[in-house]
């Protein structure tokens, strides 16, 4: 008889992966459910609260996973449980590109809680995906119940709750969830279609930069050759078409790309676009977040930017690899991450010169910009056009002008010689 498979046996065995991969890291949910009169609670202005209210809240206040749970100037009142229609924001795009210091960013806002990496999401989803083409697992009786359209059904609804039990127990609630899993953004049309309320803020950065990063920290990703930089610039390239390509099928409105060196050159005018996107109140914390960390922003020794994160944004790391990446290498860019022109970046120039990202503020960070971009660079070039002959052309009202005043010197030298 074969396996029935149900949302509640995924769940248990998603569990299992949970446990396996977070062991006594995940925080504690009892620390962020606190209540009053045994209602759920949720982060809100102190001034907002009765002084009866507020003692109840702190009476209930315990050490945790975050330290101090209202480190913010904020405390909690009533919010309804987290479901599938709750408004969720994904950080994500290829690691090493800025998405440690967005979600950072991120965290200071007092409507959002994204939290360190979960590096759970991703690989779940990867189970998931996996399923339904390894080779060795169609023979089992699980498998081929799951590919059937009522195991793929409980299948998805299984790894649905399971996901957003993950987001919502790795930290305090908030208006807005927020996650920062950079390769999770590989499933952004899955993503969507479970939780409708989706936005994701989509990390760009120079295939060069990422490549320097990855290598030079020594940043594991399952099969990246660290000893070679054509390699690891080639996989940006290949991750980004992955990710890209939804990101177009979703449209603007869903998902928005952000240069990591336009972040960095207009900080405050890209983090005002980004909170016009998701719909956010304009915070000025949002522009010096070095100043949150330990308090609203939690950091993990687990994440490699973490010493990075802790400092005010600076410059220097834009042009780190140059210098550093050999010119054989520099010279492959082009061919194996043809991406890289798309993005706006300049392959041909091995330079690390960015200044171009803030002549384009508005367009850069528009996706009918990229769009375009795409459109042009694989658009045929148009024949000239043929002038029309001198005799039928019109001319223009300075050469009529001009033309005028030529006639009346001519004119004038006429009537003094004579």
């Amino acid at each position: 008889m074969p396996t029935v498979i149900t949302p509640l046996s995924v769940c248990y065995f998603l569990s299992l992966i949970l446990a396996y991969y977070l062991g006594k890291n995940f925080p504690d949910p009892n620390c962020f459910k606190a209540s009053i009169d045994n209602r759920p609670i949720r982060l809100k202005k102190i001034e907002e609260l009765t002084d009866a209210e507020i003692k109840k809240v702190r009476a209930q206040q315990a050490p945790c996973h975050y330290g101090n749970c209202t480190a913010r100037e904020y405390k909690a009142i009533e919010w309804p449980d987290v479901d599938d229609q709750h408004p969720i924001i994904w950080v994500g795009g290829m690691p090493r590109s800025g998405t440690t210091l967005m979600r950072a960013i991120l965290d200071v806002h007092p409507d959002v809680r994204c939290g360190e990496e979960t590096r759970v999401i991703p690989r779940v989803m990867m189970v998931r995906k996996s399923m339904k083409s390894a080779t060795h697992m169609k023979e089992s009786a699980f498998s081929q119940n799951a590919l059937s359209s009522e195991g793929e059904e409980a299948m998805n609804e299984g790894v649905k709750r399971f996901i957003l039990e993950v987001i919502e127990k790795h930290g305090p609630i908030s208006r807005r969830l927020c996650n920062k899993d950079p390769f999770a953004l590989k499933f952004m049309t899955e993503l969507t279609s479970w939780y409708p309320n989706s936005k994701f803020i989509y990390m760009l950065r120079d295939a060069r930069s990422v490549a320097h990063s990855i290598i030079s920290r020594k940043v594991t990703i399952t099969g990246y050759d660290l000893t070679n930089y054509t390699d690891v610039i080639h996989r940006w390239d290949l991750a980004h078409q992955q990710m890209w390509q939804q990101c177009q099928d979703l449209g603007p409105k869903i998902c928005m790309p952000v240069h990591y060196e336009h972040l960095i050159l207009e900080k405050e005018q890209v983090l005002r676009k980004i909170a016009e996107f998701l719909g956010l109140k304009w915070f000025d914390g949002l522009i010096h977040h070095e100043e949150h960390i330990g308090s609203d922003i939690s950091l993990s020794s687990l994440e490699r930017s973490t010493d990075q994160v802790v400092k005010a944004t600076y410059t220097t790391a834009l042009s780190s690899w140059e210098g550093i990446i050999p010119e054989e290498d520099l010279k492959n860019v082009e061919r194996v991450a043809p991406l890289m022109k798309i993005f706006g970046y300049k392959p041909e120039v091995h330079v690390g010169s960015y200044e171009h990202f803030i002549s384009k503020t508005s367009q850069m960070l528009h996706l009918e910009f990229l769009r375009n971009e795409i459109r042009n660079a694989y658009k045929p070039a148009k024949p000239a056009k043929k002038l029309p002959p001198k005799a039928v052309m019109k001319p223009t009202l300075a050469q009529f002008v001009a033309n005028s005043e030529k006639k009346n010197s001519s004119r004038k030298a006429i009537s003094t010689e004579l």
